[in-house]
């Protein structure tokens, strides 16, 4: 191993056929998904994905030709700078690799990628976007959209339809990542005549937003702690009502200005956006880290469903957008069996029908995710597939975006 990347090269393996290009040799079941759907994701054919513990890889590898690209999982093991010594023994110098671990200290990351000149490291709990994102610029060397500049991460909500509950999934994951993750965290309603996170909230919206949409020029660090709203320790609340004969003015500019400084001041910022958006919207679009989708399980929006991703995956942004399947079970809907049939997958995270905690918590201002359990286990797994977070300890399970999008891209297992 060295700590430059070189270009894959074509060798001969023990049965005289070209190893793969890339190699990944994991230690569980969900590694080894997780790591299928992200080389889908990025087009790649030449892939061979194992599971087996570091001591069978290092014997593989000694009877089997080094790949041009290696991904191996440390996690688990006791000494895996040993491992990986002995892994430099058995290798070909040039070869790149990508290790996944559950280290978490910034020294081991320092000792593996300058001591031992490993390209990148990940550690557990993984997701799909975190995976494609890190390892992606390696795999395809430079074809992965890079990650926005530094600060804030932009998360999007989007419903396919009206009333799939877009704004209650945008409003309690934001209220999650602050109240439990303990993330700096903005909640933007730019629904300026009949939004509600306010209400969702137990809070009032007040007159910052607009202003900060028509009039850019005063935004700044103060107009933001001026104008947002505390919800709580860490959340704060962007949101203004407008009269409904008077439509606001906005521009693109002003998105941009307000985005870029919401973005230097929180960790995560979370909007609900339109899935047809115009210029000022597009603008928004344009610095989302991640986008969620939700949907319900009515046949208009799983058609919807479909024929928006396809535009989705103009936008370039480097990962997946996330599927949410919302209110599974209410009554005289498709069962899930039926939702993934015609989807081609099964929805990233799916969210059971609960009328009476939701109704509830919305009346009284209080979110759900503070009260309901059912309701809480789904934000959490949303909480750690859109921002790589963990708080919870959540249920893992390849997700939806694979399938359905070799579906519709053509994109090869």
């Amino acid at each position: 191993m060295s700590g430059t990347i070189s270009a894959p090269r074509a060798q001969t393996n023990a049965e005289g056929t070209p190893p793969s290009e890339i190699l990944a040799l994991v230690s569980d079941a969900f590694t080894e998904s997780l790591l299928r759907e992200c080389l889908a994701d990025l087009h790649h054919q030449d892939s061979t994905v194992m599971r087996m513990s570091c001591q069978q890889a290092v014997e593989y590898l000694r009877s089997h030709e080094t790949p041009g690209i290696l991904i191996l999982d440390v996690s688990g093991e006791d000494q895996p700078l040993t491992t990986l010594t002995e892994l430099a023994n058995v290798v070909s110098p040039d070869v790149t690799v990508l290790l996944i671990g559950d280290r978490e200290d910034a020294n081991f990351y320092r000792q593996v990628t300058r001591g031992f000149g490993v390209s990148e490291y990940l550690y557990k709990p993984l997701n799909r976007s975190m995976a494609t994102r890190f390892f992606g610029p390696v795999i395809m060397g430079g074809e992965v959209a890079p990650d926005a500049p530094r600060g804030g991460r932009v998360i999007t909500v989007s419903g396919v339809r009206g009333g799939v509950g877009a704004t209650t999934i945008m409003t309690n994951l934001g209220w999650y990542l602050a109240e439990e993750a303990k993330r700096h965290t903005v909640i933007v309603d730019f629904d300026l005549t009949t939004g509600k996170t306010a209400l969702l909230l137990g809070t009032q919206s007040n007159n910052g937003l607009r202003s900060a949409m028509e009039t850019p020029d005063r935004v700044d660090t103060l107009f933001l702690e001026r104008s947002a709203q505390l919800v709580g320790d860490r959340l704060n609340l962007l949101s203004s009502l407008s009269d409904l004969q008077t439509r606001p003015k906005t521009s693109a500019a002003a998105m941009r200005h307000l985005m870029a400084t919401v973005t230097k001041r929180y960790n995560f910022v979370l909007a609900e956006a339109p899935l047809c958006p115009d210029e000022t919207e597009a603008a928004l679009l344009d610095v989302t880290f991640q986008r969620i989708i939700v949907l319900d399980p009515t046949l208009a929006a799983v058609r919807d469903t479909l024929r928006i991703m396809p535009l989705l995956q103009t936008r370039g942004q480097g990962s997946q957008p996330l599927v949410v399947l919302n209110g599974l079970g209410r009554p005289g809907t498709l069962t899930l069996d039926e939702v993934v049939k015609s989807l081609g997958d099964k929805p990233d995270v799916v969210i059971p029908f609960l009328p009476k905690p939701l109704g509830t918590a919305e009346v009284d201002g209080i979110p759900a995710v503070k009260t309901c359990k059912e309701f809480r286990s789904a934000i959490v797994k949303l909480t750690h597939e859109a921002a790589s977070v963990v708080a919870d300890q959540p249920h893992h399970a390849p997700g939806f975006s694979s399938g359905l999008f070799r579906r519709l891209f053509g994109r090869g297992t």
